[in-house]
């Protein structure tokens, strides 16, 4: 047994070192004197420090867990407003290139062609009709609906040289419209359920500071 005062070697048996007469202790007794001395509050404290490490270790996974779940949920709707918004403005932009030189002129609906899809259901595309120089020609929305979807009377644009050549507003602008909510919609509900998370989270560690605060209020 070493001697924690002067470093000199004792036998085991001795109770006090030989050379400079300390009182000697084993490494056992060191170590139960020692934590005979240890502040239970202060354990308790340690505890819950540990236990909130945890809390958070395991609040970032629940929180890289949620974020995929909120993604796959939402993911296709984005991708469903995003579609709605290319095509459309696609569309808009083409038909705009393709109408640069074209005059306009009012149409009247004068008739619908009945289309069926693939389960039978019936749509209608609306006929519409106008007159250049005493001469009538028909143009037709690019796009199919109920009857009630069409105005009695549209703009039609049409070629001065060739009238046949003729475009008429398809609804593409409804279409943009509704991916644009859509986005909007999707990135509310993002924000909403993130912020639900975050109050359950603030609530948690309100509650471990508290703990804390009253353990510490106690030694």
């Amino acid at each position: 047994m070493k001697c924690p005062s002067c470093g000199s070697e004792n036998k085991n048996t001795n109770i006090k070192c030989e050379v400079c007469g300390v009182e000697l202790h084993s490494e056992e007794e060191d170590s139960s004197l020692f934590d005979s001395n240890i502040n239970p509050k202060y354990v308790e404290r340690q505890n819950i420090v540990k236990g909130l490490d945890y809390i958070n270790k395991r609040k970032k996974g629940i929180g890289c867990l949620s974020n995929i779940i909120i993604a796959i949920i939402l993911i296709p709707w984005i991708l469903a407003g995003l579609a709605f918004i290319g095509v459309s403005l696609y569309s808009i932009i083409s038909n705009i290139k393709a109408s640069k030189n074209y005059d306009e002129t009012e149409a009247t609906l004068v008739d619908y062609v009945i289309k069926r899809d693939g389960e039978g259901k019936e749509y209608y595309k609306a006929v519409y009709e106008f007159e250049v120089d005493g001469v009538k020609y028909t143009a037709s929305p690019d796009k199919e609906g109920s009857k009630n979807s069409y105005k009695k009377t549209a703009k039609v644009k049409y070629n001065p040289e060739y009238p046949n050549e003729n475009l008429m507003a398809s609804g593409w602008g409804s279409l943009l419209v509704t991916g644009i909510i859509m986005e909007i919609v999707i990135v509310l509900i993002y924000i909403g359920i993130r912020r639900k998370l975050k109050g359950m989270s603030d609530m948690v560690n309100e509650a471990i500071s508290e703990e804390m605060s009253d353990t510490q209020g106690e030694e």
